[in-house]
């Protein structure tokens, strides 16, 4: 993600799903025009400085709202996760 002004930034503490499994992990999210970065303690990418390092990100390019993250702290391989097939406008009939 390119560089630019930080809009907003919001910490908090994730809960585990699972009722039987007890844990709590503390992320920050920081939106700016670019995108929408997910960092979560003790989480990193190859590249990125302890604490300084965004291995989830939400944005948009060429017209298409996608998910990037990096999964594996030792490799620059990103995975791209494209939403479109999530669009509104592409439900089905008969799912709504």
């Amino acid at each position: 993600m390119l560089q630019s002004p930080v809009l907003q930034s919001i910490e908090t503490t994730l809960i585990d799903v699972d009722p039987i499994h007890i844990a709590e992990l503390p992320i920050t999210l920081i939106a700016t025009p670019l995108g929408v970065c997910v960092s979560a303690e003790g989480y990193g990418t190859v590249d990125s400085e302890l604490g300084h390092t965004c291995p989830v990100a939400i944005e948009l390019r060429r017209g298409r709202l996608q998910v990037v993250t990096w999964p594996d702290i030792n490799s620059r391989q990103a995975t791209v996760i494209d939403l479109s097939g999530a669009l509104e406008s592409r439900r089905r009939p008969d799912r709504k």
